[in-house]
């Protein structure tokens, strides 16, 4: 009878001790720091897991868990014994059935072993809580967190002393790109101030440019609109009209005169007086062939159908072109053209 009433409060002794109605102290951790060499000033992350047939999440909001992870107020975990060592970032408790992992984030300033003051799990579980809702368990865990060591840089590159400052590296290629931009300011720079001591002479010469361009342009036009004409089913009348278009337009952009108005017989003398009488003697025949050309042309505009035009012999005074004559004629005006044009620029 004495060994069964000693059996039954043992039993009730034992059953006591498994209720978690007071502090228990985790011992039996297990550490991983990442990365596994910390030094000062680097972003590290420590790691302690331990098992617990309790589920420390029951008591908690649903909507403060997420994805099996608790967050944790930094506040609550402390270095020892300076808390100066480091800077806590951020912290969280994961639960996987049975297992728990403490996750901590940190920045040591610190070198050598860093430790973190015992934490009761109970309180970082309920830090972003609200306060009343840790007297809901009645149960507490401590847990004692493995040191760790926090290396200096100095002991990674094995130096005792600061090495002397380097001047920056350059990028290979970079002394000729250098040089380069170098070369092409200086020659830049030469050019603007040849421009500013010659810009009387440059001035000149692009005024010279503009006006050798507009009349090699009225060259151009003059000779293509000849060639048009001659291909064109025209007249006699007509054709002899158009050449003469051509030819006022020619002349009013080459001289600088305005030849519609002006009878054929003094575009010569109005040529030569602009020229103050220094026309060469290319020019000036030249310019007789042309004059000639436009009488021709006007015996052909207006003397169509006149008495004059039915004189015998017919092929002498009749108001047309004789065979061959208009192929001939543009290709005495675009002769005379090409020799006013070298004459200029010579």
């Amino acid at each position: 009878m004495k060994n069964k009433v000693f059996f039954f409060m043992l039993s009730i002794f034992l059953s006591l001790l498994s209720l978690p109605l007071f502090s228990q102290n985790l011992r039996e951790l297990k550490g991983t720091l990442v990365p596994h060499d910390v030094y000062v000033g680097d972003r590290s992350s420590v790691f302690y897991s331990f098992a617990l047939s309790e589920n420390l999440f029951m008591n908690l909001p649903q909507d403060s868990i997420h994805d099996g992870k608790v967050s944790v107020s930094p506040d609550c975990i402390h270095f020892v014994p300076e808390e100066e060592a480091g800077t806590i970032l951020s912290a969280y408790i994961s639960k996987k059935d049975f297992e728990y992992e403490l996750s901590i984030s940190f920045i040591p300033w610190k070198t050598g072993e860093l430790l973190f003051a015992p934490m009761n799990i109970e309180e970082l579980l309920f830090s972003l809580q609200d306060p009343s809702l840790s007297k809901i368990s009645s149960s507490t865990h401590t847990l004692t967190p493995l040191p760790f060591k926090v290396l200096s840089i100095t002991q990674k590159m094995n130096a005792s002393t600061l090495r002397p400052s380097k001047g920056p590296l350059l990028l290979p290629g970079t002394r000729y790109v250098l040089i380069l931009i170098v070369t092409v300011c200086l020659l830049f720079l030469t050019g603007i101030v040849f421009c500013i001591i010659h810009f009387s002479k440059i001035a000149a010469l692009i005024k010279k440019l503009k006006v050798q361009y507009s009349f090699s342009k009225n060259e151009r036009l003059a000779k293509k609109h000849l060639a048009e004409i001659l291909k064109a089913d025209l007249s006699d009348r007509d054709f002899a009209e158009k050449w003469q278009l051509i030819l006022r337009t020619y002349l009013s952009k080459r001289f600088g005169i305005n030849f519609f108005s002006v009878p054929s017989k003094r575009i010569y003398s109005l040529v030569n007086t602009a020229a103050s009488g220094f026309l060469s003697e290319s020019k000036g025949d030249a310019l007789e062939e042309i004059m000639q050309s436009f009488i021709r042309t006007d015996y052909i505009r207006f003397a169509f159908g006149s008495l004059d035009s039915q004189t015998f012999p017919r092929e002498e005074h009749e108001a047309v072109f004789l065979a061959g004559e208009k192929e001939n004629l543009v290709k005495r005006t675009v002769k005379d053209i090409e020799t006013l044009e070298k004459e200029e620029e010579e």
